[in-house]
């Protein structure tokens, strides 16, 4: 008890001690939780499509780029003489601009084949998914948009 009121004291006479030491653990505190739901929502937590642990990610090197998008001619093959896999989808990033209403707007999008939602598991709410037809050259464009570009847009 006695230690207890000498900390006591010897706080009170120094509070800007005890301010620096209560902000140095409000900031470790918080760059702990920072840190852990960075790391809850990357590593720990379940991937949002069926069957994550048969997903495999294929990509083609080169001795200038480590790793680069597949080429369609490649992916056509590899998707007819496949063996080991069940299915198989491609998907390229890319930057699209939208133009229309407002100012055009630069956006980030994914160029993706018409199997790679359903193969994912993942359902379109509204709309339609693509098709086969839509993969073959020269087919007209289609797009699917998330629900929160959406709604931005439409506003």
């Amino acid at each position: 008890m006695q230690d207890l009121r000498l900390a006591c004291r010897n706080l009170w006479r120094r509070p800007a001690f005890w301010v620096i030491a209560i902000v140095t653990l409000a900031l470790g505190l918080g760059a702990n939780v920072a840190v852990f739901t960075v790391s809850n929502a990357i590593l720990l937590s379940p991937l949002p499509y069926t069957r994550p642990n048969d997903v495999v990610i294929l990509t083609e090197q080169t001795p200038q780029f480590p790793s680069v998008s597949v080429t369609i001619y490649n992916y056509e093959d590899w998707r007819d003489r496949a063996k080991s896999f069940s299915a198989m989808a491609a998907f390229r990033p890319s930057n699209r601009t939208v133009l229309g209403v407002g100012h055009p707007e630069r956006v980030v999008a994914k160029m993706i084949t018409a199997s790679l939602l359903p193969l994912l598991g993942i359902t379109i709410e509204q709309g339609r998914n693509f098709t086969a037809a839509d993969d073959r050259p020269g087919a007209e464009g289609v797009v699917i948009l998330s629900d929160a570009y959406a709604r931005r847009r439409s506003s």
